[in-house]
């Protein structure tokens, strides 16, 4: 920590990007000291902190853990889950990331997005039942299922 807390401020792009990164890995067991430590930087002031927190706090906010997107200082973050079907019947889920918005209380926003479900090395989709739903600031909407069918 206390290299990090050296860091965070470097005037390298490069440097502080593995900061946030390292940050984003610490999130996942220790989510109250990320937190803590990086409402400490942004009381720096500094003009590069803001998207280093940003980064360093991706997972949590992704996760909806409480505090973090107002440190991260996003309104939302809008994300979506594929839940594919798998061969043997069962579903694995892979998040998308949708967008990030800053909006009042009083506004509203349209967000779109294609999804291929083509064939990649990465990711192979098949047929039959798969769910789709969305998160905003890692709090799911309810699923909606589709049916996957060959073209």
């Amino acid at each position: 920590m206390p290299v990090l807390d050296l860091l965070f401020g470097d005037e390298s792009e490069y440097v502080r990007r593995s900061v946030a990164n390292h940050f984003n890995g610490l999130s996942g067991g220790h989510a109250d000291l990320a937190v803590a430590t990086t409402r400490c930087w942004l009381d720096a002031q500094a003009p590069t902190t803001g998207r280093l927190v940003r980064h360093g706090l991706r997972r949590l906010v992704k996760r909806g853990r409480p505090g973090a997107p107002r440190t991260a200082r996003l309104r939302l973050a809008i994300d979506y889950v594929v839940r594919d079907g798998k061969a043997n019947g069962s579903q694995s889920a892979m998040t998308f990331k949708l967008t990030t918005r800053n909006l009042a209380l009083d506004r509203t926003t349209a967000v779109t997005r294609e999804h291929s479900f083509r064939l990649l090395t990465s990711r192979r989709c098949h047929l039959g039942p798969n769910a789709i739903a969305q998160l905003i600031n890692g709090v799911a909407s309810d699923r909606a299922k589709f049916e996957l069918q060959a073209p």
